[in-house]
This record gives C-alpha cells, structure tokens and sequence, in this order.
C-alpha cells in the first residue's frame, strides 16, 4: 500500500513589510477554483465593488487550474509581477 500526503511542498517566501493602504495598487484576486459559476460571479463582484474605490487603480481575477492543488508556480509569478496586492479566497 503507498500512503500519499495531503500536504503540499512549502515555498520559501521573502520576507516584507506589509502595508495595508491600498492607495494606488494593482490587487490581484485569486479564485481557487472552487464553485465554478458562484465562484465566478462572486470575484466578478469584488472586482466591481474594490474598482469603484478611489485609491484602488486596477482590479484583476485570476483562477487556479485545480483547487485542491497549490497554484503553479507560473501563475504565482504572473499575479506577483502584475499585482501589489493580492487575495485568495474559495467561493462556494
């Protein structure tokens, strides 16, 4: 019998100072994948609810391939680059 973990392979992350002013940022949304259409609608709605705020400068969705699965490393860098700011969330 083989015996797989459930736990995924830890990154290494610098560490930063965190600002908690969205003043200006780019904020990035990450759907985990979970739920689909609700999931879809409910970032979708996020987007339109931090866009109407007048320091956010932009709002961008992103969606994990597999949600029971870490985010690629790809996609890790794609919404880093593009974001200053990022959330992660399930929808379901």
């Amino acid at each position: 019998m083989r015996v797989f973990s459930p736990v995924g392979v830890r990154r290494q992350f610098a560490e930063k100072k965190i600002d908690h002013t969205a003043e200006g940022c780019v904020i990035g949304l990450v759907n985990n994948g979970f739920g689909n259409e609700i999931a879809g609608l409910f970032f979708e709605r996020l987007k339109e609810l931090l866009e109407a705020k007048p320091v956010v400068s932009e709002v961008s969705v992103w969606r994990k391939p597999v949600f029971t699965r870490p985010s690629p490393e790809q996609l890790i860098n794609e919404i880093a680059a593009a974001s200053q700011r990022a959330v992660v969330g399930l929808c379901a």
